[in-house]
């Protein structure tokens, strides 16, 4: 799998909005490098045991997500849970896995990381802050795991992050940072889910 890198010799000019883009230009590097937003979603008081979702982005068309990883903002208390996170796409009816559920974070400490390194065959990688820590990335030349997302159309397709509490009071934020690029230029876009 090719690992992409600004200055790619093999795109000279490219048309975009109306203007063409020199090589190697600053617009160029920054249109190849793609778009970074981050959301945070919290979650407090004393939620019923079971599974939950929180939708965090919105993608319409096709888009090439470079890095998803999310950390703990704000950690008050984190006894009861949550586990088995994993994120995925919905579209209101489909649900296709960015990532398989089977993470644990009951515990976790502020500034924990979740990534997603490997493909969607597995699980999350936690990196949990109180300790220092390493982790290897898997996928091509970076730690991150790049992917390409499609949306449905007519339909709002989102991302969302899953994860189960066992009923007991949590408070905690989680933050997500995403950096994307339209998978064809002027087509597609990820943007940030308020509900």
């Amino acid at each position: 799998m090719a690992v992409h890198e600004p200055g790619d010799p093999s795109v000279t000019i490219s048309w975009k909005w109306g203007m063409i883009i020199a090589d190697n230009s600053f617009h160029d590097y920054y249109r190849r490098s793609g778009t970074i937003f981050t959301q945070c979603v919290s979650v407090g008081g004393t939620p019923q045991a079971g599974a939950y979702s929180r939708e965090f982005a919105t993608l319409t068309g096709a888009v090439e997500v470079l890095r998803l990883w999310s950390f703990f903002y704000g950690v008050d208390d984190v006894t009861g849970g949550p586990t088995k996170l994993h994120y995925d796409l919905y579209d209101r009816t489909n649900v296709v896995d960015i990532t398989l559920d089977g993470v644990d974070c009951t515990g976790v400490t502020v500034e924990a990381l979740l990534g997603r390194i490997d493909q969607s065959g597995a699980a999350i990688n936690l990196m949990d802050s109180d300790q220092i820590r390493t982790v290897d990335g898997v996928v091509g030349l970076e730690l991150s795991a790049p992917f390409v997302a499609s949306a449905k159309y007519g339909a709002a397709t989102r991302m969302r992050l899953n994860y189960t509490m066992d009923g007991t009071a949590a408070s905690f934020v989680i933050c997500h940072q995403i950096t994307w690029r339209p998978l064809i230029e002027s087509y597609g876009r990820l943007r940030p889910y308020w509900d």
